[in-house]
C-alpha cells in the first residue's frame, strides 16, 4: 500500500531531519551522509523522491560534525544560568 506524497512536503520534512535536498548539474539530488542512521518512513520519501520525482541521491563520506552543535548548546546553557543567577541575586537584593 502506497502513499500520495507530495514533492514539496516531502522535501521539507526531510530538510528539517537535516536530509539536503539540492538542484545538482541540471538534476535534483539528495545528499545523504554515510553513518547517518534513517528510519523506515523516512527511506519510504527518499523512496518516492528518487523513483517518482527524478531525484538521485549522493553519498557523502563526512558525517556531520556534533562538535559545532554541542559548542553552540553549551554556549546557550551557559548563557541561561547566567541570567538566571541574575534575576536571583536581582530579587534577593529587592527583598
Amino acid at each position: 500500500m502506497s502513499k500520495h506524497y507530495d514533492e514539496n512536503k516531502v522535501v521539507n520534512m526531510l530538510a528539517k531531519q537535516g536530509i539536503k535536498t539540492t538542484w545538482n548539474y541540471g538534476t535534483n539530488c539528495i545528499i545523504l551522509h554515510k553513518g547517518r542512521v534513517i528510519g523506515i518512513h523516512t527511506w519510504g520519501k527518499i523512496d518516492y523522491l528518487t523513483n517518482h520525482c527524478g531525484y538521485h541521491i549522493i553519498w557523502k563520506d563526512a558525517i556531520i560534525p556534533q562538535e559545532e552543535d554541542n559548542a553552540r548548546n553549551e554556549r546557550k546553557r551557559r548563557k541561561n544560568n547566567t541570567e538566571m543567577k541574575h534575576k536571583k541575586n536581582f530579587h534577593k537584593m529587592n527583598m
